[in-house]
């Protein structure tokens, strides 16, 4: 359910995921809210051979607040590099044909009704 709501964010903040399938869904979504909110429970449902415990769910708080920042950094950095060498998007016309013309010179789908 949080996972669901995690992808309605993509229609609320009108933002645009890369590696979304369907309109409904999406990688953050899914993937960025469902991890947070697992990894944030973990430390409180945790069995053996620990008891779970809010200083548990404490330590995961922590990770997270480390992993976040260095996510995103690491992230930045390497879109800056990428952008630096070979660019971050395709031309306009690349995008108009289909990338899989314009750089494999060969159709991904075959669209026609007609066979």
């Amino acid at each position: 359910m949080v996972c669901y709501f995690g992808c309605q964010l993509k229609k609320v903040l009108s933002y645009d995921d890369a590696l979304d399938a369907f309109d409904a869904f999406d990688a953050f979504g899914i993937h960025g809210i469902g991890g947070f909110i697992g990894v944030s429970l973990v430390g409180y449902f945790v069995v053996t051979p620990f008891v779970g415990s809010m200083e548990q769910v404490g330590k995961e708080a922590f990770g997270l607040a480390i992993a976040i920042p260095f996510a995103f950094i690491v992230s930045f950095a390497l879109a800056f590099a990428i952008k630096a060498t070979i660019g971050l998007r395709s031309s306009e016309e690349d995008e108009e044909l289909g990338l899989d013309q314009a750089a494999d010179g060969e159709s991904g789908y075959n669209l026609s009704s007609v066979y």
